[in-house]
């Protein structure tokens, strides 16, 4: 009797303490991670698609790409309230980098597209379009709303042919360096006398548009 609440006891302190460490664990991830996510080299906005003023104080810079179905989520319920609050406003603005995952077929060729429509003046249309119709995405959908949105067809295919992938690795490769694992991935801090943006936040995934208001906030508040 004696050995098996001995037995027990040594368990139960085993369990009470293996529980401990991952919480200590945990917290110190919680509160490392942020800080060493964070890149301390300003970000370049140039080359870029964007909706907003380049006089904007802030900037959101998205690593997204056009068939990932949080993307599309973000896209579709969050963004536009953003945009509505601090785009139109001319506080923040939205720096969009491709990011076309493996895993997702058809992400280049909808991404070429969106860099092509982009080329002709047309970005926030054809990036909204294929949000929008994001479930019916197919090799074919990007010309068909090149046609509905009267691009220059001839122009837009030799683009979508090649010259939209130099952007497109580009951009793969600035989001590497940066280690951007996966979309959306969001780099949010205040724009720089030199176009450049200090990242005071990074974040990633489906997250509620509070999160972005915040971080916005948090951007605005170090505009000297």
């Amino acid at each position: 009797m004696k050995n098996a609440l001995y037995y027990c006891s040594i368990a139960a302190l085993l369990v009470i303490g293996g529980w401990f460490l991952r919480s200590q664990l945990h917290a110190l991830r919680q509160e490392t991670a942020p800080t060493e996510l964070v890149p301390t080299q300003p970000l370049s906005t140039r080359s870029a698609s964007v909706m907003g003023a380049y006089s904007s104080k802030v900037a959101l810079v998205e690593f997204s790409e056009f068939q990932c179905p949080f993307c599309g989520a973000y896209a579709r319920d969050v963004e536009p309230a953003i945009r509505k609050k601090y785009v139109e406003t001319g506080l923040v603005l939205i720096v969009f980098r491709h990011f076309p995952l493996p895993t997702h077929p058809l992400a280049r060729t909808a991404a070429a597209a969106a860099e092509c429509a982009a080329r002709q003046g047309k970005f926030v249309d054809m990036h909204d379009r294929l949000f929008l119709d994001q479930s019916k995405l197919t090799a074919m959908m990007p010309e068909r709303l090149a046609s509905e949105l009267s691009l220059d067809l001839n122009r837009f295919r030799r683009c979508a042919d090649s010259e939209a992938y130099h952007t497109l690795d580009s951009d793969v490769a600035s989001g590497l360096e940066l280690n951007v694992e996966g979309t959306p991935t969001f780099f949010i801090g205040p724009i720089q006398d030199d176009g450049t943006v200090k990242v005071t936040t990074r974040c990633s995934g489906k997250r509620p548009k509070q999160d972005f208001f915040d971080a916005i906030d948090l951007a605005l508040s170090h505009v000297k």
